[in-house]
């Protein structure tokens, strides 16, 4: 049977062969994808991909590089930068334990195995304009040092190390840079939290729990709390009628339990830099998750969440 006769009978048996390349290219990459097929040239008839577009090369690119192997050093994330020009430029950030390869090895090793590759072409970034016309996409390259610190984990880390094999490379990197570097860097290094979550494939638990962790490494009040200060919290409530909560030295969110004349109030009032913040990342989502992680951590039950700080006068 010829390849056409085998595509043919493949499109006939299962009409959702794009969206099984599709899984397939992003578990197992898309050189083992387009082998699947008979090559990259059938791959993209299949998918119906325009090799013209720089959005879809850039995609092609960024998934190629993820699972590649480039002179033995590790890719740890990938930044999309636009130069002066306007241009786009993949910037690939990667560690190498000794410190071997200069970094424009590097740059010309990834950029020599996509055009080998793909019927397009790249360049690396900082080549001579003369000899880059038609080109779309540039390659860069960034060392990152390695540091000798091992990281802590705790049980709130959205990486669990039995759950890491379920990961796909692209993935378990995207958890390691959230970890290391910050959920901004590694949504900026994917195009945007909406692309991020995507490539993570979180369902709605695990999207509370990206944001559930994100308070935790970046809201965290300066004078502690958890199960121990539980009782602290509540009698300072009782006998001041709020307690304020440090962030920074910075107040970023209190809690008003004083009577208002009809009922305790059980509030917590969110500062606007902190509201702001949060809404601008992660929409308001945030809201339900915030109450939940300082309910867990303070021990004082919430019933309204004040946004606009209507009963602060400070």
């Amino acid at each position: 049977m010829s390849l056409k006769e085998s595509i043919k009978l493949i499109l006939k048996e299962e009409t959702s062969l794009q969206g099984k390349l599709n899984q397939l290219i992003k578990s197992k990459g898309i050189v083992v994808a387009s082998k699947s097929v008979g090559g990259f040239e059938n791959l993209t008839k299949l998918l119906e991909l325009d090799l013209s577009d720089v959005n879809i090369q850039e995609k092609l690119i960024k998934n190629f590089i993820n699972f590649g192997q480039f002179l033995n050093v590790e890719i740890s994330f990938i930044e999309i930068r636009t130069s002066k020009t306007g241009n786009r430029i993949i910037d690939v950030h990667y560690t190498d334990e000794f410190n071997n390869p200069f970094y424009r090895e590097v740059i010309h090793s990834i950029t020599n195995q996509i055009n080998d590759f793909f019927p397009f072409k790249v360049r690396p970034s900082g080549d001579p304009i003369f000899s880059s016309n038609n080109i779309k996409i540039f390659i860069d390259a960034t060392q990152i040092e390695v540091e000798d610190d091992e990281e802590e984990y705790n049980d709130d880390d959205v990486i669990q190390e039995s759950k890491e094999n379920e990961h796909t490379p692209l993935q378990s990197k995207l958890h390691q840079l959230i970890k290391s570097k910050g959920l901004k860097l590694a949504s900026r290094s994917t195009g945007g939290l909406e692309n991020l979550i995507k490539i993570l494939d979180l369902d709605e638990e695990g999207y509370d729990n990206l944001i559930y962790q994100y308070l935790t490494k970046n809201y965290y009040p300066d004078y502690d709390w958890g199960p121990k200060l539980h009782d602290f919290y509540r009698k300072d409530v009782k006998k001041y009628g709020i307690y304020d909560f440090y962030v920074n030295d910075i107040i970023g969110y209190s809690y008003l339990g004083e009577w208002d004349g009809y009922d305790y109030l059980y509030t917590l009032s969110i500062r606007n830099w902190v509201s702001g913040e949060l809404t601008s990342l992660f929409g308001y989502k945030w809201i339900p998750v915030f109450k939940k992680w300082f309910e867990d951590n303070s021990g004082l039950e919430v019933r309204d969440m004040d946004l606009e700080n209507k009963y602060l006068y400070y």
